[in-house]
């Protein structure tokens, strides 16, 4: 059963009674097939708050319209939904449809770079790499992604596969098959996930999100396994990776401070090396 967000997560009975209405009334005229609110009111897929008087139901995202002080969510599509709900788990540090904790350290951007325009076969690799690198779970997979696809912006990979004579910008062509960074890839684990049907729902709806989306989960670029208990990284979720390296971008995208002090640390730096071998 889905846990309740709050203690407040009741609602008087003529609340209820109306929404039920509403609800009855608005679910009619969409695609579901159910002959009334009473069949959602017990099931793992309804959740209601007080709080901010809105009913949710199932997975869907809806538009908000008010009927007698209820808040009541009307159809919208479904990417849209998955990343308000995204959004929201990452706030409070809990994904009630799971019962699991989430690591508030970690949080739901969007607005991020997307890679529609690259071919399918570069979006098949980045899925299966993701799929033998996170431990199967949407919060686990959507981290390992990010990773992926914050190297192919963050200047040191970029220019460090580059150098290789791979395309660093590009996640699959540059940083995936960058030599020695992703075990799954060397050891050609990887390869039972290029068929999809392998593949976990959530590392699917995972690495839709971030690819097709521009949804990320961390700035981080770099991970281990659960099992490397000495690294200083962080886990979204308990039994998977631990993440750490945050995203260092290039120069056009950081402030003229940054432009600025960055060269002259660099300056300093080196004078106290000289210093340092002349003593």
């Amino acid at each position: 059963m889905r846990k309740k967000l709050n203690d407040k997560t009741t609602i008087s009975n003529l609340r209820v009674n109306t929404a039920r209405f509403v609800l009855t009334v608005l679910l009619s005229s969409t695609a579901f097939k159910m002959n009334s609110i009473d069949s959602l009111a017990n099931t793992n897929d309804t959740v209601i708050s007080l709080e901010k008087e809105t009913i949710y139901i199932s997975e869907i995202i809806y538009n908000s319209q008010n009927f007698d002080d209820v808040e009541v969510m009307t159809l919208a599509e479904s990417d849209e939904v998955l990343i308000r709900k995204l959004e929201h788990i990452y706030q409070y540090g809990y994904d009630a449809a799971t019962d699991t904790k989430i690591n508030t350290s970690f949080n739901i951007t969007t607005g991020n770079k997307t890679y529609e325009s690259l071919p399918p076969d570069d979006f098949i690799l980045f899925q299966a790499v993701v799929a033998a690198e996170s431990n199967g779970t949407l919060h686990d997979a959507l981290a390992v992604a990010s990773v992926i696809l914050n190297r192919a912006i963050d200047k040191r990979w970029v220019d460090s596969a580059n150098n290789l004579g791979l395309e660093g910008e590009n996640p699959s062509k540059g940083q995936i098959k960058h030599p020695g960074q992703f075990s799954v890839y060397l050891d050609g684990k990887y390869e039972y996930y290029l068929n999809e049907n392998n593949v976990p729902e959530d590392v699917k709806i995972a690495c839709r999100l971030a690819w097709y989306h521009g949804i990320k989960s961390t700035d981080c670029t770099s991970f281990l396994g659960n099992s490397a208990v000495d690294c200083p990284g962080l886990q979204v979720v308990d039994g998977g990776n631990r993440y750490y390296n945050r995203l260092e971008k290039f120069d056009e995208d950081k402030t003229i401070v940054d432009q600025i002090v960055g060269p002259i640390n660099k300056v300093n730096d080196n004078v106290k090396q000289k210093i340092k071998v002349v003593e």
